[in-house]
């Protein structure tokens, strides 16, 4: 199977890194966002703050994104018109979370925490198309940007409880049409 992760390390200068960080701390976030459908898991809800195309293009974050897209399948796909949403992910530790999908269409996950240790925990977890196995991780490095296929089945782990207090994720979700 062709691989449709895509992981950047190191991805962007200081001073955008600042930004996204200040803008995400800053940022009014809302109980109840959700990646799934399921009733039985919107239980546990997420805590988003959704972030309008307009934000998007004044922080620059599609010209910053589309450097390291353009290196990946989803090229022709990244355009602002194909932006299904934009959200930043808060996680506390121990929060739930649940394996989902974006059906038709492919994610790019920016990790925001200026600091990070690998004993915290915090990685996205890729599965086989049964929820059975992991097949791939991504670590939780600051400063890091992961491009992927919707469809593949995913998750997070939380921070465990001697990392910090939030863990922020910059999502953008693109429809592949």
């Amino acid at each position: 199977m062709e691989n449709k992760i895509f992981k950047f390390t190191n991805a962007f200068k200081a001073g955008f890194q600042d930004r996204l960080y200040d803008a995400a701390l800053n940022s009014n976030y809302t109980i109840g966002w959700a990646d799934t459908a399921e009733p039985e898991k919107r239980t546990q809800p997420c805590l988003g703050s959704h972030w309008n195309k307009n934000a998007v293009e004044e922080l620059g974050i599609l010209k910053s994104f589309k450097k390291y897209i353009n290196k990946t399948c989803f090229k022709k796909f990244c355009k602002i018109d194909n932006l299904a949403f934009v959200v930043v992910n808060l996680t506390k530790p121990c929060d739930p979370n649940f394996i989902h999908t974006h059906s038709d269409q492919f994610a790019c996950v920016y990790y925001i925490n200026p600091t990070w240790q690998k004993d915290w925990a915090g990685e996205t977890l890729f599965f086989n198309q049964t929820k059975t196995e992991v097949i791939q991780t991504s670590l939780y490095e600051p400063n890091k940007l992961v491009v992927f296929d919707g469809s593949i089945p995913h998750t997070i782990r939380a921070q465990n409880i001697t990392g910090p207090s939030y863990r922020f994720t910059l999502t953008l979700i693109f429809n592949k049409k």
